[in-house]
């Protein structure tokens, strides 16, 4: 196995720009959203670097980071296999809901807001899943229990390669930061599962820019 810094590093603001590129236009969020958005990728990237138990602790983590940072009451993430969707991470789902999707593969159809956002290829929320004429993953609804929820695409070299799900209990659509700030963790969900150590090289670069004094705005 190589060393970990004989990986290349890229700045940590390359990271970000990554995220926030996809499906999010430039100008919807206000500077100061996007500055505290860039801000809290660190931090993520701390919590993965602290997941000693390997790639799933740390997507578990990333999951609970992305539901605390953006106000959701669940987060989870899925994987495409074949031409299904499985969850491979979650957080705030009961134990039973978890196994249940476990066990439970989802179509990349329109019917299911995972596979509407894997197929637009960008970030896609509804308001109210229960009034939603297109929605038809009752069951995943009645047992999670959800009202709001926001797909997010994992995008690798323009391709999606999963789906990064938040939802609420309670109708409250996300806001432009808060899907901004999903799309950069939806980012940095795909490069872990296609690889966790050349993330885990940009750690030092991340903190190394942290370090710097802040540029005025």
């Amino acid at each position: 196995h190589r060393d970990l810094h004989s990986f290349p590093t890229r700045r940590s603001s390359d990271l970000f720009s990554a995220g926030l590129d996809v499906g999010i236009e430039q100008g919807a969020t206000k500077a100061g959203e996007r500055v505290q958005s860039a801000m809290a990728a660190p931090d993520v990237l701390d919590v993965v670097d602290r997941s000693a138990g390997g790639l799933q602790e740390a997507l578990d983590a990333l999951a609970e980071s992305a539901a605390r940072l953006c106000s959701a009451d669940c987060a989870a993430l899925d994987r495409k296999t074949g031409e299904e969707l499985r969850q491979i991470a979650s957080f705030g789902f009961s134990p039973e809901f978890k196994e249940w999707r476990r066990n439970k593969a989802i179509a990349l159809d329109q019917g299911a807001i995972v596979g509407r956002a894997f197929i637009a290829r960008k970030p896609v929320q509804i308001l109210d899943v229960v009034t939603d004429l297109e929605f038809t993953e009752l069951e995943a609804q009645r047992r999670g229990g959800f009202r709001t929820v926001l797909a997010v695409p994992l995008m690798r070299d323009g391709e999606p390669t999963g789906v990064l799900l938040m939802t609420r209990g309670e109708p409250k659509l996300f806001s432009e930061a808060q899907i901004e700030l999903a799309t950069t963790l939806a980012n940095i969900a795909a490069m872990m599962i296609e690889s966790i150590h050349p993330l885990r090289a940009l750690l030092d670069d991340a903190r190394d820019a942290r370090a710097q004094p802040s540029s005025p705005l």
